[in-house]
Order: structure tokens, then sequence, then C-alpha cells
């Protein structure tokens, strides 16, 4: 399943959400009930979007799965016609369409939710555990050709790694936040292989740390890491000793990706070894939990925003076509264009 139609989706419903808190709507539903409505479907696309990241996050490929995104996509256009055709009228008549457009939109929403609890149903019952479903571990590798829109970020993440360090910061943090789709682990591997990030940092280990937050295995692969070795140990004590020699005075660079717990005590615990780099050491965490940053005492947090549609579109086309224009297929330039202004 394309991992970027679904972050198009996540986009266009957070689109859809600055649309029905914008001042315009806000002003024609100025009735209680109307309000009320207003919060619900709000609500709802929160819910619908909450299920559009966990089939993005655990990489459900089902025919059923497909169907469903298919209906949210047309969901999506739906509701946006909707509120436009809505407001238009709205100002037009003195809200006589007020109360029409309220039933199409929460027909319409029902319709999509029904769907999305039935198809959770006949996902488990195909089986699916956890095991199964959960996210295929991150590398720090990365096709920089197929990466677009993302040099801006990336150049101030970089400014921020190899920045001079305020005050007495043995480590600093920078934490990459953002909702699941957005390439936030892009963004971070692009990072992990510039050439002056290398140059600058002894050390360097990417870790991908997912929901299961083992410290043993996390402190283990970060010392095979930055040692090329392979060690049959699993006394955290011993792994954090020999971790501790290693980072000892050295300069480096930890890369954790997808970053879900929470646990101050577990953050704390992980910690011991990190303290003894040497100043301008740095950690960048990716994860779509702002509370994981407050947990590790980020210096820094960045908050990784959509991608634009100039960009989106160069997606489109690159994994559509194979190129990054419509030069061998221009007869689709014209639909691609037009979709993309939509969103």
């Amino acid at each position: 399943m394309s991992v970027v139609r679904e972050a198009a989706l996540s986009y266009f419903l957070q689109k859809l959400f600055d649309k029905l808190t914008s001042l315009d709507l806000l002003k024609i539903f100025n009735q209680e009930q109307f309000d009320a409505d207003l919060k619900k479907w709000k609500t709802t696309l929160m819910k619908i979007r909450a299920a559009l990241d966990d089939v993005e996050e655990k990489q459900v490929t089902c025919w059923v799965v497909k169907i469903w995104l298919d209906e949210l996509e047309d969901l999506a256009y739906d509701v946006e016609d909707i509120l436009d055709e809505f407001a238009t009228e709205a100002l037009r008549h003195e809200l006589t369409a007020r109360a029409e457009a309220s039933t199409k939109i929460d027909t319409r929403l029902q319709e999509i939710v029904t769907q999305k609890n039935d198809l959770e149903l006949k996902v488990k019952a195909q089986g699916m555990t956890k095991t199964t479903r959960s996210r295929l571990p991150s590398t720090s590798l990365v096709n920089e050709g197929q990466v677009f829109g993302r040099d801006e970020d990336k150049k101030t993440i970089i400014n921020l790694l190899l920045s001079g360090e305020s005050g007495d910061a043995q480590l600093s943090v920078i934490a990459i936040l953002g909702m699941a789709g957005l390439g936030k682990t892009t963004l971070a591997q692009l990072i992990y292989n510039e050439d002056n990030v290398d140059s600058y940092f002894d050390l360097k280990a990417w870790i991908h740390v997912s929901e299961d937050f083992d410290i043993v295995r996390v402190t283990k692969v970060i010392l095979q890491s930055i040692t090329y070795e392979s060690y049959d140990i699993n006394d955290l004590n011993l792994l954090q000793v020999k971790l501790k020699d290693k980072l000892f005075g050295k300069k480096f660079l930890l890369i954790l990706d997808d970053v879900w717990n929470e646990s101050y005590d577990y953050w704390t615990q992980l910690r011991c070894p990190f303290e003894f780099g040497a100043p301008g050491s740095k950690i960048v965490v990716t994860t779509r939990n702002d509370r994981v940053s407050s947990t590790l005492g980020t210096a820094k947090a960045y908050k990784l925003k959509g991608l634009s549609n100039d960009a989106c579109l160069t997606i489109f086309i690159q994994h559509a076509l194979g190129t990054t224009d419509f030069s061998v297929c221009p007869e689709l330039e014209e639909i691609g264009q037009k979709n993309f202004r939509e969103v």
C-alpha cells in the first residue's frame, strides 16, 4: 500500500480540520445546534485520521483496506465540496441551506465510520497479529533521488546539529515531531547521511526504537552500531559500561527513530552512558508524540509540516511515471495539476 497515498489523505483531512474551524464557517454556524455539529464532525474526522495513521503504521495490505481508502478519498472530496457549496449558498440565501448541508455531511461521515468499524472486525478475523502488522524497522539508508521538498527542513536540522552549545550542556536532544506519513524518518535519514554531519561527529548510530521499547535491545544496538561488533550479552549493566567506555570523550550522534515510550524512568536509565560523551554530542528523536520530547528534556522540538502541493505532485509523478515531470505522458499533466491544486 502506498505510503504516499496515506500521507496525502492525512494531509487532506488536516485541511478539512482547518476548514471546519475557519472564521468564515464559524460565522455561518452561529447557532448552538450547528456549533455542536461542527464539533461532532471534527471529532469524527480525527477518529478517521487515527485509523488512517494505523493503516500506514502497520502496513496493512489486505484488499478490504484498499477499498476503504478509496471510500475515504471520496469522502474527503465530498465533505470539502459540501462545505464550499454550503458556505456559498448560505451566504446567498441567508442560511437556508444550512440544515440540508448538515444532514449531507452527517450521512457521509457515518457511512465511512461504519465501514471503518466493519473493516476492523474483518482485519481481526483474518488473523493479523501484532507481529505481522507492526511497522518494518527503518535503516539509515535512503535514496536521496526520490526525496523532494525537504531541503529547507534538512538545512534547519543540520544547523541545529552543527551549532555550538549554549551554556554547559554536554548533550542535547532534538525531536522531529509530526503525524504518521509526513516523512520524519526520511528527513532523519537525509541528515544522517550528510557529509558535513559525518565529518563533524566522531561516532554515529541509527536505532529503530518502535512501540516495543526494550532498553537492553536499544542499548545493544547502539553499542553494535558504533563498534561494528556483535555482542552476545543481555545484561544491561555490562552493556552500558561497555557503551560508556566507547562513548567516553567522543562527540557522537544518535538517531532514535519512531519513539513512542513516555516513561521518564526508562529514558533516564537509557541516557546514563550518553553523559560521558564530548560536548556537542546530539540525539535526534523522531516521534509523533510531543510528550516524548518533553520526557527526554528536548532542547529543540522541530514540528514537521506537510509537503507543498508542488512537492506532492513531484512525488506522485515519480511513483506513477518513474520521472520528475510529465514529459513521458503529457496528457496526464492537466489531470495531475488539477487534483493537487484541489488538495
